[in-house]
């Protein structure tokens, strides 16, 4: 039966708990398990998005692996209209060396911490390839940074990000700019001759 990962456990516990199943284990795959796509291609985005996500997990003991599903969110709110909504599960298979002094609380608090970090990556590739499908601006999911302590909150707040950032805007317009100005080249350099000397 799936756990889902406790949230009741302080910043600092939730730290050291994680860490200590992380030196024990080796990611072995990564699959997508399911998504879902909500957009009304007549609806207005507004610009602003929210993130959210979930986990759940299952350990087997007997062949020394942990199962984390996290579940991640995004809602791109609209002017007018329904809001674009996409979601994804993802299921994340550990092996571990040994499950020797690892607690039930170890491996919820690995499977908060690391199921959503490494997670993270393929789920900003899956929103980011999405977006681009659906014919919408471009969103590129910020880095899933810690909280306070060095530790990322297991119960993650809603998040609220720009679908345009101005700042960003104008750093790419920079950018291109510089990519693709030409160089002049350069104008030859006219040497002068000195005179020839007349011999007698």
């Amino acid at each position: 039966m799936a756990k889902n990962v406790a949230t009741d456990t302080s910043e600092e516990e939730k730290l050291l708990l994680a860490a200590k199943v992380a030196n024990l284990v080796q990611i072995e795959r990564v699959n997508l398990v399911e998504s879902s796509v909500e957009y009304d291609p007549f609806s207005e985005l507004s610009g602003e998005v929210e993130l959210s996500n979930s986990t759940e997990y299952v350990v087997d003991k007997e062949r020394s692996v942990v199962f984390v599903k996290p579940r991640f969110a995004v809602v791109a709110h609209v002017k007018r209209g329904r809001p674009l909504t996409i979601t994804a599960d993802y299921l994340l298979v550990y092996s571990l060396v040994s499950f020797e002094e690892i607690t039930d609380e170890h491996v919820d608090a690995f499977a908060g911490f690391n199921g959503v970090y490494n997670g993270w990556p393929y789920w900003r590739e899956f929103v980011q390839g999405m977006m681009s499908r659906l014919g919408v601006p471009p969103l590129t999911l910020p880095v899933y940074r810690p909280a306070r302590c060095g530790f990322m909150s297991i119960a993650q707040p809603v998040r609220r990000h720009s679908l345009t950032d101005p700042r960003q805007e104008k750093a790419a317009k920079k950018l291109s700019g510089k990519a693709t100005k030409k160089k002049r080249p350069k104008k030859p350099v006219k040497k002068k001759s000195s005179p020839k000397r007349k011999t007698r």
